[in-house]
């Protein structure tokens, strides 16, 4: 008679993680405004990268704190007493 496999025989040979490393929990982290939480984002992970990569130097500044404080701009374009203003 052909024995079948046992449940569970390969949950020991096939983790990924090593169960001697402590589990790492996500953090959320409650900011403020939206705009806190996009400067802490930004300073933390795309700030370093443009850094690395020189990307003030050669295409825009690098952002400041007044630039996530701003007031956003739009620009309306139209034709003449097309109600760009209403």
């Amino acid at each position: 008679a052909k024995q079948g496999r046992r449940r569970g025989w390969a949950t020991g040979s096939c983790k990924f993680t090593d169960s001697r490393m402590p589990k790492k929990e996500p953090v959320a982290e409650i900011f403020e405004s939206v705009s806190d939480g996009l400067k802490q984002l930004y300073r933390s992970k795309i700030r370093p990268i443009e850094e690395a990569y020189k990307f003030g130097e050669f295409y825009s500044p690098y952002m400041n704190d007044s630039d996530f404080d701003a007031k956003p701009m739009v620009l309306l374009l139209g034709q003449y007493s097309v109600g760009k203003t209403s």
